[in-house]
């Protein structure tokens, strides 16, 4: 593969490691991260009617330096 993507679950711990090891091995990381998006407070974790879920997974990947400081910026956030 030319590309390979690391997205870490509610973080970006993995991203430094994988983005200086891929170029050595002839592959152009793609970095991400897995969040969740809710309706609610991100604290609510009642079950909505019917057993549906509160909140919902979402890959965000990253095209360029600016796109990496976007979910940086959400993972770290205090709210």
């Amino acid at each position: 593969m030319e590309a390979v993507a690391v997205t870490d679950h509610g973080n970006i711990f993995g991203a430094v490691e994988f983005f200086t090891k891929c170029p050595g091995q002839g592959i152009k990381p793609v970095l991400g991260c897995e969040m969740y998006v809710a309706s609610g407070h991100r604290k609510d974790r009642t079950i909505a009617a019917g057993w549906s879920p509160n909140a919902h997974h979402l890959i965000l990947l990253a095209m360029n330096q600016e796109g990496y400081k976007n979910p940086l910026r959400l993972v770290t956030s205090p709210i």
